[in-house]
């Protein structure tokens, strides 16, 4: 016999537009416009609330995304929303967003300081290991904490 799980969900219409809030394979999820969805295992804890309890304003918020804004020396830059929370893509990549700055932008629906957004992307880690220069092969392990030696 096949084994079905019923869980509750929530219809919302917001502008016009039906949002199913539910869970999904993965997760809570916003389903809307046939089979697109918004996932919303993270933004949940940002804003510490259940699935069901996700209002009007948070589904503007959330569909809303990209958000594009500009750093304080004129970079463009984009907030995302991706599987494991809101990043910035610029052109000089990807950058995490520290959780404050996340708790802001979420708080204030999408507004962050120019001098913030160029300071997250400009940040590079001290403790990154400089890539090899070498065109010599490098010592490879094998296995957890083995010690054996390339053949």
């Amino acid at each position: 016999f096949p084994v079905t799980i019923q869980t509750q969900s929530n219809t919302l219409m917001v502008d016009g537009v039906s949002y199913i809030i539910r869970i999904a394979k993965y997760g809570p999820v916003i389903e809307y416009d046939d089979k697109k969805y918004i996932g919303l295992t993270q933004y949940l804890k940002y804003v510490r609330k259940e699935y069901l309890d996700i209002t009007e304003e948070d589904v503007r918020f959330l569909t809303r995304f990209p958000y594009h804004r500009t750093g304080s020396k004129g970079e463009r830059v984009t907030f995302e929303l991706g599987p494991y929370g809101i990043y910035i893509k610029s052109s000089k990549g990807n950058h995490k967003v520290p959780y404050k700055t996340i708790l802001e932008f979420v708080q204030t629906k999408g507004n962050v300081s120019p001098a913030i957004i160029t300071q997250i992307i400009e940040y590079e880690k001290k403790d990154k290991p400089e890539p090899p220069t070498s065109t010599t092969t490098a010592l490879v392990k094998r296995g957890r904490l083995s010690n054996a030696k390339p053949s």
